[in-house]
């Protein structure tokens, strides 16, 4: 009977231990690198329509992520769908940019789905017809139970 505890005392440690290990990646395949994708595809969305509104009008919609903004923005830009239940959306200029759509991830998504927190962000200078898009790192700490390790 010891000699059972024992060999199943090994095999859990060692399932416990491989779990602690792999955990990090497996939560990056299946979470994080499909949250990753939605927000940048959300914000690819959202800068192409800004782009054939300004093409034809001359000027971009600049939009905050509260509802009443979001869902005039949609109308002026022919109907996208800007409303993520996971990602809120904002676009807005600057002296030097005169477009920035930037995403980020919801408190409810952190709390509820395990989204960690990212931010997404399309630029387009002053002067210029496209931009590039840039993931804004939000902390310099790798999750993971031995991250702190190595």
């Amino acid at each position: 009977m010891a000699r059972i505890l024992t060999s199943l005392s090994w095999v859990f440690g060692t399932l416990a231990l491989i779990m602690a290990v792999m955990y990090p990646y497996v939560i990056n395949m299946v979470v994080v690198q499909p949250a990753r994708q939605e927000l940048q595809s959300l914000v690819n969305t959202v800068v192409k329509a800004q782009l054939i509104h300004f093409s034809e009008n001359k000027r971009y919609v600049y939009f905050a992520p509260d509802p009443v903004q979001v869902n005039r923005a949609q109308r002026d830009l022919k109907g996208i769908q800007i409303d993520a239940p996971s990602f809120s959306v904002e676009a807005f200029g600057s002296l030097n940019t005169p477009l920035i759509v930037r995403a980020t991830t919801r408190s409810t998504a952190m709390n509820q789905d395990g989204i960690p927190p990212l931010m997404y962000k399309y630029t387009i200078p002053k002067g210029a017809a496209v931009g590039q898009g840039e993931w804004v790192q939000l902390s310099g700490e790798e999750p993971g139970l031995l991250s702190g390790l190595f």
